[in-house]
This record gives structure tokens, sequence and C-alpha cells, in this order.
């Protein structure tokens, strides 16, 4: 009997009841597809970390020996160190009152286990009056390989051939 008195109650409201079922559907949807979207992108990312060897901590110091920074690669808990030079440009643009500032980073081309690995995305490795530049940046100013791209360095004009574009962890 009550089956019944319930049958009859869905079947009066039939479309409040489809609306929810619908309501429910669409969120449980939702839930799944972020949810997925979330570990692909986790996945991702850990996996671009790890091929890029990203380093987990980050120190600035003015000046250090390059023996000095070798020494802390003995402390306990520090598995890999890499000791790069690092120091501000600006991009010397006629066209533009904008300052545009950029961080140029030293890198050893011949080692291939350093920290915060770069990914060549076009181009080849840069000789002596070449450049790396991200790829970001130079979609971003249309520059591309083989442009000389004007800076001002420690108060000097210089015109770098830009010899590659590169991705690397520490600006993604």
């Amino acid at each position: 009997m009550l089956w019944k008195q319930a049958l009859r109650s869905v079947w009066r409201g039939r479309k409040s009841y489809l609306a929810c079922i619908v309501l429910i559907a669409m969120g449980i949807s939702m839930y799944v597809s972020f949810q997925l979207l979330y570990l692909n992108l986790n996945t991702a990312m850990v996996e671009m970390y790890r091929v890029q060897r990203f380093g987990d901590g980050f120190a600035t110091v003015g000046s250090i020996p390059l023996g000095a920074a070798e020494r802390l690669s003995g402390i306990e808990g520090i598995a890999a160190l890499d000791a790069t030079l690092v120091t501000d440009a600006r991009l010397d643009r006629e066209d533009s009152s904008l300052i545009t500032p950029l961080r140029l980073g030293s890198y050893d081309p011949t080692r291939t286990d350093r920290l915060n690995n770069l990914i060549l995305i076009e181009g080849t490795l840069p000789g002596d009056d070449g450049i790396l530049l991200s790829d970001v940046l130079a979609a971003a100013n249309g520059y591309g390989v083989g442009d000389e791209i004007p800076l001002i360095l420690g108060g000097r004009r210089i015109r770098p051939v830009i010899s590659g574009l590169v991705q690397s962890p520490e600006y993604i």
C-alpha cells in the first residue's frame, strides 16, 4: 500500500524528480571531470619537475668562491648543489618606453645532471656570443632563433644572437 502511494507521489512530481536526478548527475560528472583534470595536471607537473631536476631550495648570495659552494654540497641532507652566476639586464628596445628587466643565468652545457635543467624547444645551444631565451619571452616580444636581442648589461649595450628557445622549471 505504501509503495503504491509513493509511486503515485513520484509520478505526480516526476518533473521535479527528473530535474533533481539531472542536477545530481551533472554534479557527479563535474566532480569526476575536475578530479581527473587535477590528477593529470599534478602528474604532468611532477614529471616535468623530475625530468628537469627542479631544485627543492634556492639560496642567493652576493658572491661566493666556487670552492666554498662545492664544500656546501658536503652538508648532510644536501643531495645535489649547483652554483650559477645570475645577473640582471635590461631589454633595450628603441620602439618602446617600457623598461623590460631580464634575468640572465649561466649554465654548464657539458653537464647533463645539472639541477633546473633546460629543455631546448627550438634552435641549438649557444656558442660564445649566443644566448638562450625563454620561449614565452620570445613569443611575447616577437623574437626568434637567429635574431639579435638588444640588451643593456652592466651599463653597456650588447646584441647577443638568440641561438635557442628553452623552457626552464624556474620560470614556468
